[in-house]
């Protein structure tokens, strides 16, 4: 039974919403803590076959060799680690989403239905973010159906506490945030003479060596990286308050934690576009995420590990290896981080690997086993959580009705049709300290 206790008052920004959960289960032997997580099934796909509903749609993954494996593996706790969906043409929350929502979540809850379950979003997950156009209502409903199911929803950042009997509990900080490229406009490099180096969703130096940022809108839970100043998105502000939710998160867990599970890996470590090749050093972001893992240690276990998606396939990993390992010093101790994702193509294309298939082994499921966590339950219980309200509105992040070209696509050019380009404005404001030309769309100007 579930019963709500308090609300914490805090500034608006900084919401957090609490939950204590109660339930009397009988003692029984124990067992080492095992944790099945998975992430990216992008559940809409087309390889021509546009005409499929979304149920049908799937349907290609629920028959697909990896979601068998998921349905049959024991575990104690199913984490799903963000994307269960694709953006179609537009970063907007569609009715399309919300279906292929609905849909991964009516599969979810009867995946080993008397086990609790963690479900953060992914950058494809518009519906469930609080930034983009929605329906509240139908997000709301959706919301309770996990509630109802033992599926514990955490947005953009959060914590839960598990109970394993005996006194111990299983600490996590979810989040379904990760990094997008910095929204600008590709037509100002036109003003700069960047000529070949205008590609889409590129950073450059201007002429005057200060960064011109060129793109599209983040995506769904997403920050841009913390050091662009010409954005029209405030980059710096919404790092800041992800990286302040995470430590908020922190401190409700005690300042550890034993798991974090995130959208994408903080800063981009891992990822070869991250910091220094993806190999750090860790922004304060990722050592606000870094810091309650490493934490653990001090009690005599070993580091908290990492569960992380959005990034597919196996070349854009960091050594090509879907584990790394992340530290805050080069002489410290070393947190696990993991790719989860089951596809290994692009999001929309219609691929789940079989056994035998190349890199099947990076694109499928992982186990994870406690033996420091004792469970002394027939099942594990969540104790307690909470949802913190981050507010990262459409206002602070700059988002908008989409007007323009498919997601993640360049704007039309030269012969295309040009009513399909944004107008834009370069306006002066303060970037930290700095007066900078920035471009915003005529909507936003």
């Amino acid at each position: 039974m579930w019963q709500l206790i308090s609300f914490l008052l805090v500034p608006r920004f900084m919401c957090l919403r609490e939950e204590v959960h109660d339930s009397i289960i009988e003692e029984s032997s124990s067992h080492g803590l095992t944790i099945l997580s998975f992430s990216d099934v992008h559940g809409h796909c087309k390889n021509g076959d546009e005409n499929l509903n979304m149920a049908q749609h799937m349907e290609r993954f629920k028959a697909s060799e990896v979601a068998q494996k998921i349905k049959d593996t024991e575990a104690d706790i199913i984490v799903f680690a963000g994307d269960a969906t694709t953006i179609p043409d537009t970063v907007d929350c569609t009715e399309s989403n919300y279906d292929e929502l609905e849909q991964f979540v009516t599969w979810f809850k009867g995946v080993q239905p008397f086990k609790p379950k963690i479900f953060i979003g992914g950058n494809h997950d518009t519906c469930l973010d609080d930034s983009t156009v929605i329906t509240p209502n139908r997000r709301g409903k959706l919301k309770k159906v996990m509630a109802d199911s033992n599926i514990h929803y955490i947005g953009a950042a959060g914590w839960l506490k598990f109970k394993l009997g005996g006194g111990h509990f299983f600490k996590v900080i979810a989040s379904s945030i990760s990094e997008g490229r910095a929204p600008g406009a590709k037509y100002f490099a036109d003003d700069y003479k960047l000529e070949d180096k205008s590609e889409f969703g590129t950073e450059v130096l201007d002429k005057d060596g200060n960064n011109l940022v060129m793109g599209n809108m983040m995506g769904a839970f997403q920050y841009c990286p913390r050091h662009v100043k010409t954005s029209y998105v405030d980059c710096e502000t919404v790092y800041d308050k992800i990286t302040d939710a995470f430590k908020k998160a922190s401190e409700r867990l005690g300042g550890t934690a034993d798991l974090v599970v995130i959208h994408g890996p903080p800063d981009n470590l891992g990822f070869k576009f991250g910091p220094g090749g993806g190999m750090g050093p860790p922004g304060p972001m990722a050592q606000a995420i870094l810091e309650p893992l490493i934490a653990r240690a001090a009690n005599g276990k070993t580091p908290g590990i990492m569960r992380v998606g959005h990034y597919h396939p196996q070349s854009d990993w960091t050594r090509q290896s879907r584990i790394q390992k992340l530290s805050l010093t080069p002489d410290g101790a070393e947190v696990e981080m993991k790719f989860v994702p089951v596809k290994g193509a692009r999001p929309e294309l219609c691929e789940y690997l079989k056994p035998g298939d190349a890199g099947y082994e990076e694109h499928t499921l992982d186990v994870k086993t406690f033996d420091d966590l004792q469970v002394t339950k027939p099942y594990v219980s969540l104790a307690s959580s909470g949802d913190i309200d981050v507010g990262l509105t459409k206002q602070v992040v700059g988002k908008y009705t989409h007007l323009g070209p498919a997601f993640n696509k360049p704007e039309p050019t030269e012969g295309a049709d040009r009513s399909k380009i944004r107008k834009y404005k370069v306006k002066e404001v303060m970037r930290g300290d700095q007066l900078k030309k920035v471009v915003f769309p005529d909507v936003l100007a």
